[in-house]
């Protein structure tokens, strides 16, 4: 018989952690509110300030509060998110955006197939006016901007929860390599026309247009990549 690992005992602010977490949820707290005190709050729970702090940190940590000193505890605009990234970061690096990029190509074409199904009227107006916006943007920053909201607010869209929060989740884990993919892959006008063609499609409700055109669209994006990555491979070579 196989032996079992002991159980972990649950230390006091990670009990306490979970008690907030509930007293969140079941008072509908929403992103933005302001929680009671840290002296309320140790009275509530029956806590010395030490536990609380530690309980405290650990939601922030997570992403589920913020602590604003001088001003007090609010509800982070995470709450709602059903993934939470890795807190401690990571060193970005032009190998993990094409990992990244191989796996957008298959979100992002499911997020284009349903958003024809489901968007409203409302939606494609939406989207249609950051399109619009990225035709006279002044600076690449601005295009940028405009193409990750244009992503993120495609996703929500589609009405289905998990494949929203993978997108979001993906785009905050991976932000940091996302802002080197101008730098290896620059813009272009070719990105705006590609916009244009997919809002054609989504207003025609052509799901499987839209979704070819993102897919391949960011296919061209990992092949230039690939292309860049294997040029500066040779460079380093040349001047070892």
């Amino acid at each position: 018989m196989t032996a079992l690992s002991p159980v972990r005992r649950q230390s006091l602010p990670d009990l306490l952690a979970e008690q907030l977490m509930d007293y969140v949820l079941a008072n509908r707290f929403k992103p933005g509110d302001k929680l009671p005190s840290t002296k309320t709050l140790a009275a509530m729970f029956d806590v010395g300030y030490p536990t609380l702090r530690e309980a405290l940190k650990k939601l922030e940590t997570v992403g589920a509060l913020s602590i604003q000193h001088g001003s007090g505890i609010y509800v982070s605009e995470q709450l709602d998110d059903w993934f939470i990234s890795n807190p401690l970061g990571h060193k970005p690096s032009a190998e993990l955006l094409l990992d990244h990029l191989q796996v957008m190509v298959s979100l992002e074409g499911q997020v284009m197939e349903l958003l024809a199904e489901r968007a409203t009227e409302e939606d494609l107006g939406y989207l249609q006016a950051l399109v619009d916006k990225e035709e006279v943007a002044k600076s690449e920053a601005e295009i940028i901007d405009l193409h990750m909201d244009f992503h993120l607010y495609a996703a929500k869209a589609t009405r289905n929860l998990v494949l929203y929060e993978l997108i979001k989740v993906t785009s905050k884990a991976f932000g940091q390599e996302e802002q080197l993919l101008p730098k290896l892959v620059p813009v272009s006008r070719k990105d705006y026309e590609v916009r244009v063609q997919i809002m054609e499609a989504l207003y025609r409700r052509d799901g499987s247009q839209a979704a070819d055109l993102i897919r391949q669209h960011l296919l061209d994006a990992i092949e230039t990549l690939k292309t860049n990555l294997a040029g500066d491979q040779v460079q380093e070579k040349d001047q070892s």
